[in-house]
């Protein structure tokens, strides 16, 4: 990965960038037209989300390339949504992604990372150290199951 990527907070002028890509990032995987736009809610970043919770984006000079937010809970950090720009995914955007949320959730005195999946992103969370508890329900579509993982954070991580 090029030195010159770099994460910084989000801010509230990287929101149409961010909200593009993250749906951009979705329909890589071949999902339908009306699928995405059933999803476009859930996904939004909006302003209030960049004021309560850990959002930040990866960029590759002035280039939004990937994105994260993570929640704090009393017990957990959530990772609520990493999303990498289609022509940088399988090229380590989305590993240094994962890395600050461990790094995030560590520094705020937590040490358990839940996250509920799309399923195109299974193999990835269980490479990267996350383990499958089982499915959840999708908030967008009934009857539609995401994987649900657990990273458990010790030293090593």
């Amino acid at each position: 990965m090029d030195s010159r990527v770099r994460i910084r907070p989000l801010t509230d002028n990287d929101l149409p960038r961010a909200n593009a890509m993250i749906l951009a990032s979705k329909s890589h995987w071949g999902y339908s037209p009306a699928f995405i736009t059933a999803c476009k809610d859930a996904l939004t970043v909006t302003v209030d989300e960049l004021q309560r919770t850990a959002c930040v984006g990866l960029f590759e000079g002035e280039t939004l390339i990937g994105m994260s937010t993570l929640i704090a809970h009393t017990s957990h950090a959530e990772l609520d949504k990493l999303f990498i720009d289609p022509e940088h995914i399988g090229k380590g955007a989305g590993k240094r992604l994962y890395q600050w949320a461990i790094h995030t959730t560590k520094t705020l005195g937590l040490n358990t990372i839940q996250i509920d999946a799309d399923p195109h992103a299974a193999d990835f969370y269980a490479h990267c150290g996350a383990e499958h508890r089982g499915f959840v329900a999708s908030t967008v579509e009934p009857g539609r199951e995401l994987p649900f993982f657990v990273h458990t954070i010790d030293e090593a991580s």
